[in-house]
Formats: structure tokens, sequence, C-alpha cells
């Protein structure tokens, strides 16, 4: 192989963390108020009521995770990056973790692996491996800025 050349495995890798940063894009609030925050919250939500219908081969609880999600959007408690790395942004994120890690680390949704079987189990119509790719990437984002993991 060439040193320019990338294996498979590599390339199909690029894809996925750019299909990521996409899912990022889509996880962040828009329609900002003047203060930079998004005015309503409540439109972030997905559809889940926690029926607990769909089911992870991998352990991931997806109720809990969708659930946990929408009540902080619900309540407006939904860390914004897009305030950068602001006093209130971080004692948000850190308070999301910390509500976050009451669901046991391995049902967590950063642990989908995207297998698909998931996909269409939802009597809400919810697209799950969107709903816990997008929570994924803000539980990312807000790691990555520096809050507790």
């Amino acid at each position: 192989m060439k040193n320019n050349e990338i294996t498979r495995r590599e390339a199909l890798q690029q894809l996925g963390l750019g299909l990521l940063g996409l899912s990022l894009l889509s996880v962040l609030p828009v329609g900002c108020s003047k203060q930079g925050r998004h005015p309503d919250q409540k439109l972030l939500c997905n559809k889940c009521d926690g029926c607990g219908k769909c089911h992870c081969p991998y352990g991931v609880d997806i109720a809990a995770n969708l659930t946990l999600y929408n009540k902080e959007a619900m309540a407006g408690r939904l860390p914004d990056p897009r305030e950068g790395l602001s006093r209130h942004y971080l004692a948000e994120s850190e308070a999301f973790i910390k509500r976050l890690n009451e669901i046991p680390r391995l049902a967590q949704a950063d642990r989908c692996v995207t297998c698909l079987r998931c996909a269409g189990s939802c009597p809400q119509n919810v697209d799950i491996p969107t709903a816990l790719h997008q929570m994924e990437a803000l539980i990312q984002k807000v790691k990555d800025d520096g809050t507790l993991a």
C-alpha cells in the first residue's frame, strides 16, 4: 500500500467522524434569542415517551437516554455549546453530565454502535439511531470542552 492510501476501515472511520460532526450541528440549538440562547428548548425534544418497547442488543438503555434528553430540554437545561466556555455553559454541562451519570455507564447513549437493530421499533416513530447520536454528539462536545468526564 502506498503512503497516501488508507485502508477501508480508516476510510469508514473518517466518514463516521464526518457524519458525527454533522449530527453535532443538528443537535445544537437554533433560533437564538438576543442572549444567544435557544428561546424554547422544548422544540429540541424527540417524541420518545419512555415506553421501553425499543431494544438494544448491546445494552444501551434507549428509553432512559432519550427520556433524560427530553427532560433536560423541557426544563431548558441542555448545555448550549455556542456559549463558548462561559461559566453558565460549563455549569449547565457539569449538571447535565451528573444527571447522565445516573444511567449506568454501559447503558449510556455513547455506547451505541449503530447496528440499527432498534431502527423502526419505536411506536412513536422516533429515529432512534439519529436521536442517540445527537445526544452522543452533545455529550462528547460537553466532555471535550473540559467538563466532568
